[in-house]
Formats: structure tokens, sequence, C-alpha cells
């Protein structure tokens, strides 16, 4: 079984950057990723029909807002593409659509996709900010200026681009200006810089370029920012600060190569530098060189990166796509020692020790630790079930299994494991009736398709006897 490895998680969608940068006091730790999706597996064959019924406009709007918090992009661009087709009279679908393919690093469908929505209301500030935004993540600043300066400049999403664009062309003093008028808060991350680089009256000028930089990095002006980058590191080109946010804004924008190089570029001046190391280990696990991305976390890791609980997920993660199940199962439980709010890695945790590593005990040891620190949580009482399973003591599992099902009526991942408690059992009729209605609930997710396999299976072994 493998899972679904979504290893960029939270890191590039954040949109935060932990460099200290000079004098920057050090920043709060970031909040706890998006959990990953659970163990997937493809269904080759269904055992059955099932028609899901279509999605409403509604829904899928809703659908789309929950998947991008997730970061689940991909998933957003289909459902407000379904939903613009059922409405295509309304410009709120289409800018939601065409912001998730920003996301998504396509500016160019982006600025297709705005454009279709000022058809439907051209005077719309909103849609024309989106179409300069779609601009400048193609890196046309003179097109999003154009667009940007036709708009109400009394307006203050108006403003707040317009300092943008003095930004990236140094009129310093117009975009404090801008933003002073605005003060909202990125707006806010902008004058920040400016009052620290204030601090410092004899300070290179080059400094407050690169606290400008970064500001454009955190309101995630990435493509923006990567020219910006180029023209400090064209006047100083052993800026290791420049290189590791240049690195940073390559990995946002998908360009993994790129990063690499800056990062490389930055690891010259500073080695053992953890974020670098960390960007490091990200990059290289978008060329799909997950042994140099374990080895870069792993010295990140070392070298102190922070926070511990992130990089050990990560590293986690990479250890199960290896095959590394022990190291995983370490790298998890050292998490669980400190940490325990994220319950996803509770279930990794368990899924690891009854599916790949034969530990029953273990995994019974960490179900009842996720239901001591979670009791409220139905998945909580479900991995207890699904362990007291493992160990053969069917009757508390059962327990467990309803308990979970009276706190939520259709959960698919209980009615999974119900039909492994009775396929154990031998009661395969109602095994293959739990398996069945998992499926259903499920609805292609990896616990729907894990439930089609082991109806297959239970189905063939059948035949065969």
């Amino acid at each position: 079984m493998k899972l679904k490895l979504t290893i960029l998680w939270g890191l590039i969608s954040i949109g935060v950057i932990f460099i200290a940068i000079h004098t920057f006091k050090p920043q709060s730790s970031p909040p706890p990723p998006p959990p990953e999706e659970a163990p997937a597996i493809i269904v080759e064959e269904i055992p059955f029909e099932f028609e899901p019924t279509e999605k409403g406009y509604a829904e899928l709007m809703a659908e789309g807002a929950t998947n991008i918090e997730e970061g689940y992009i991909a998933k957003a661009i289909e459902n407000y593409t379904q939903a613009a087709r059922i409405n295509p009279r309304s410009q709120d679908p289409l800018l939601k659509l065409g912001h998730a393919q920003l996301k998504n690093n396509q500016a160019a469908q982006a600025k297709l996709t705005f454009e279709k929505a000022l058809e439907i209301n051209s005077n719309s500030i909103t849609a024309n900010l989106a179409l300069a935004q779609a601009h400048l993540g193609l890196r046309d600043i003179e097109s999003a200026k154009n667009i940007i300066w036709a708009l109400d400049p009394e307006n203050p999403s108006v403003k707040y681009y317009r300092g943008i664009i003095y930004i990236l062309a140094k009129e310093f003093d117009l975009a404090q200006r801008m933003f002073e008028e605005v003060a909202d808060e990125n707006s806010q991350k902008f004058l920040d810089a400016f009052r620290t680089f204030s601090y410092f009256t004899e300070s290179d000028p080059l400094y407050l370029n690169l606290l400008l930089a970064k500001v454009l990095v955190d309101t995630e002006q990435y493509e923006a920012a990567i020219p910006f980058l180029f023209d400090i590191l064209n006047q100083k080109s052993n800026y290791r600060d420049a290189w590791t946010i240049l690195g940073y804004a390559y990995l946002n924008t998908g360009k993994s190569e790129d990063a690499i190089e800056a990062l490389n570029q930055a690891s010259i001046f500073s080695p053992k530098h953890p974020q670098i190391l960390f960007y490091l280990g990200l990059a290289h696990f978008m060329e799909d060189n997950t042994k140099n991305a374990i080895s870069y976390l792993e010295a990140a890791d070392l070298a102190g990166y922070t926070p511990k609980n992130a990089i050990r997920i990560r590293l986690g993660d990479l250890y199960i796509s290896e095959k590394m199940f022990d190291h995983a199962a370490s790298n998890y439980r050292s998490i669980l020692n400190i940490y325990t709010e994220n319950l996803e890695i509770f279930v990794r945790t368990v899924w690891l020790n009854i599916d790949e590593l034969n530990n029953p005990e273990e995994a019974l040891h960490i179900a009842l630790k996720a239901l001591k620190n979670h009791p409220e949580n139905p998945m909580s009482h479900n991995l207890v079930g699904w362990a007291y399973t493992a160990t053969g003591d069917y009757e508390k599992a059962e327990n467990y299994f309803k308990i979970a099902l009276s706190m939520q009526e259709n959960f698919d991942a209980v009615y999974l494991n119900l039909g492994w408690l009775y396929e154990k059992q031998g009661m395969f009729d109602k095994a293959k009736e739990h398996y069945k209605e998992a499926y259903v609930l499920g609805q292609g997710n990896p616990v729907g398709n894990r439930a089609a396999i082991r109806f297959n299976e239970l189905t063939e072994k059948l035949i065969s006897q």
C-alpha cells in the first residue's frame, strides 16, 4: 500500500518564508500543514455499479473552497470549472477558478479565465485586478500597470496594486504612500519592511530591496519577485539571503531545477543552514529524486530546522515512498511523543504498524493514545477498533466501531474496517455487505477504493473455494 504523497502540503501553499535576514525578529512557527490523503490504492475492477448524484452549483463552490483551504488545488479547479458550466453568467466561479489556476502556476490559463469573467461585467474592479494579477504572474508588468492605472485610484485594492507596481519600478516613496493609505494586512507587511530599514540609516540600499523582495514572496507575488531578486544579485552576487528567497520563489512557481540552482548558490555561503537544506529537500522531491530529498531533509533536521514536527512528518512520508517503514514509524512516533494535535499522524502510524510492520500491539498503543487526545473524534474510536481487530479482540473492536458510527453515521472507514472484522471472523456475506457500503460512501476516495479491492478479493476467494 502506498500513501499518495502531497509533500508540499502547506509549505508551498502557506506562502511563509522562514529566513533570518540580518536583523529580522524570529517569526512564529507555521500552523500544521493540511492532512494528507489516506493510503491510496488504484481500483481496476469495480464490483457493482454505483451512479453518484450530480453535484449542484452550491455544493461545487463549497467543495472548491474546502479544497483550496486544504491545498488540493487541482481538485478545486475541477470544482470551479464545473460550477462555471452550470452557471455561465456568473463571474464568481470564474474568478475563483482563475485564482485557483494562479495558485497552480497556470497564469496563462488564469488570464483567459479572467478575460472571460470580464465579458460578463467589464466594469468589475475585482475582475480587472484579477486580470492584472495574472499579468504579474506572467511577468508582464506593463500590461498589469495599464489595467491598474485605468481603475478608480481611490479604491483601496487599486491603491494596493499601485503600490506593488511602484515597488517593481523602485519608486519606493510612492509605494510607501499607497500602502499607508490602504493599511490592510499585506500592505502592513510592506510598511514593516520600510520601517525595519529605517532603523539602519547607514544600511546598504540593497537591504531595503531584499526586505521588499521577501514581502513580495510572502504576499505570493512570486513571479514579480524573481526579476526583482535578479537585480539584487546582479549587484551583489554573494548575497546568500537573496539566493535563498529566489530559490523559495522558484519552488512556489513549480520551477524545481531553477530552485535547486539558486539554493545551491545559497548553500555555498551557508552549507548547514537548516532552511536552505529544507528547501533543497523539497526541490529534489519535486524532481522525483526521493533519495536526495531524504538526504537534505535529514541534514536540515540535524542542523536544527524548526518546527521539528513539520520536517519529521515530511521525512516519514518520504520513508514510506521508499518502503522504509521502520524509519517512517520511528519518525511518526517521535512526533507523537511531543505533538498530538494532528490526528492524521496517529492514522498513519496505526496503518504502518498493522499493514506494513505486523505490530498490532504497537498499533493498539498508538490508537489508545489517539483516543486519549481526541476523545470527541470518531476517527479515534475507529482506530482503536481497527487495532483491536488486528490483535484479534473482535468483541472490543466491534464496540468501538459502533461508538464511531454513533458519532458519525456514514463513516466510510468504519464500514471498511467492519468488513475486515467480519471477514476475519468468517462472516463473509456480512463482510461483503460492509465493504460495499464503504465503497458507496467513499465514492472513489482511497477508503472506497480499498473497499472495492477487498470486496473483489473476497469474492474471488469464495469462488475459488
